[in-house]
């Protein structure tokens, strides 16, 4: 589930133009669309759509190879679960929620704070 925003600001902070929303059973709940609906306009995306929302779809991608595949325990889909690669994969020992918190975390702020993106603002 994800949400997707787009935003005239005036100095820092405002409200969004619209919201863009997917179709998860948490959005569509109508005390979430009561809220949004007081604010700003609402749209949502197109099921199996990736370019109604091309933001949040490559942060995903990025969170992905940059993040989760270092995860020990990550299964990368061409796994197959009863696979050899996966057996071993099984085995490995897991961070816990506190431990895979910190790192992710830690991912965002060096991924929102890296030298590429200084050097195009």
């Amino acid at each position: 589930m994800w949400i997707s925003f787009k935003c005239k600001l005036t100095g820092i902070g405002g409200i969004p133009d619209e919201f863009m929303l997917d179709n998860g059973t948490a959005y569509t709940a109508n005390r979430v669309l009561e809220f949004i609906t007081q604010l700003t306009d609402l749209k949502f995306a197109r099921a199996h759509h990736g370019d109604d929302k091309p933001h949040v779809e490559r942060f995903f991608g990025t969170l992905i190879t940059h993040f989760l595949e270092t995860y020990p325990g990550y299964m990368p889909k061409r796994f197959s679960r009863n696979s050899a690669e996966a057996k071993e994969i099984g085995k490995k020992k897991l961070w816990t929620f506190d431990e895979f918190e910190r790192e992710l975390k830690n991912f965002l702020d060096d991924y929102n704070h890296r030298e590429d993106l200084n050097e195009t603002r």
